[in-house]
C-alpha cells in the first residue's frame, strides 16, 4: 500500500514503517505533505516533501494518508478535519513488537509504537498516538486524537475522552474518566477523574488549571 504522511512526523514513525516492512507487509511511504512553505524544497528522513495538503486532490484514492502531526492533540485534530475534505483513506501504523490482545478495537489513522501493550477489550480512537512501551489495560477506551507518551500506564476500565495528552510515565488508576482536551503531566499519578479542559500534574496528581470552554 502506498501512503503519504501529513506533517513533519518524527523518526519514531519512520522506524515503525521500516519495522513493518521487515515483516513482509508491503507498505511504501511516498513522502510528506505540509502546508508550511519552508518545507517545500526539503527532504525529511530521506523522503521528499510533496507539497501542501491540497495536493491530495491530485492523488489516487488508493493512496492512503497518515496524520503525523506530533504531540499537540488540538492541532492534530484540526489537521484531521482538513484532511477529511480530501480523503477517507487512512492507514494505521502498528509496530510489530506491540503486544495486542485480539479483542482490541482500533479507529483509523492510529499509531502504535514499539513495546506498547494493549489489554483485552481496550479500544483506541481514530488518529490517536500511543508511544513506546505505554500500557493500556483491559476494558479501557482511548478517544480520538489522543497522545500517550512513552511508558504511560492506563489501568483498567478507564475512559479517556477526545484530544487528551498524557505525558510520559504517567499512571492513571482504574475506573477513572479523563475529560476531553485535558493534559496529564509527565510522571503524574492520577487517582481521581479529571474534568474536561484541565491540566493535571504531580504525584498524586492534582488539577492545577481548569479552563471552562467547549470541546
Amino acid at each position: 500500500m502506498d501512503f503519504i504522511c501529513v506533517g513533519t512526523g518524527s523518526p519514531d514513525i519512520i522506524k515503525t514503517v521500516h519495522a513493518i516492512k521487515r515483516t513482509g507487509v508491503k507498505i511504501n511511504l511516498l513522502g510528506f505533505l505540509d502546508d508550511n512553505s519552508v518545507n517545500s524544497t526539503r527532504e525529511l528522513y530521506g523522503f521528499p516533501f510533496l507539497g501542501g495538503i491540497s495536493e491530495l486532490k491530485k492523488k489516487s484514492s488508493s493512496v492512503a494518508v497518515f496524520n503525523s502531526v506530533f504531540r499537540n492533540c488540538e492541532v492534530r485534530e484540526k489537521v484531521h478535519t482538513k484532511l477529511n475534505r480530501f480523503t477517507e483513506n487512512y492507514i494505521n501504523l502498528i509496530h510489530p513488537s506491540a503486544d495486542i490482545d485480539g479483542a482490541v478495537i482500533f479507529g483509523s489513522g492510529v499509531y502504535i509504537a514499539s513495546g506498547v501493550r494493549l489489554g483485552m477489550g481496550a479500544s483506541v480512537g481514530s488518529h490517536s498516538m500511543i508511544m513506546d512501551n505505554a500500557t493500556i489495560a483491559h476494558d479501557t477506551s482511548i478517544g480520538n486524537c489522543c497522545f500517550l507518551g512513552a511508558g504511560a500506564h492506563i489501568q483498567g476500565h478507564v475512559i479517556v475522552e477526545d484530544k487528551v495528552f498524557i505525558g510520559s510515565g504517567a499512571v492513571v488508576c482504574p475506573s477513572l474518566r479523563i475529560g476531553s482536551n485535558s493534559v496529564i503531566g509527565v510522571n503524574s499519578a492520577v487517582m481521581r477523574s479529571v474534568p474536561k479542559s484541565s491540566i493535571t500534574f504531580s504525584e498524586p496528581a492534582r488539577v492545577i488549571k481548569n479552563e471552562k470552554r467547549n470541546g
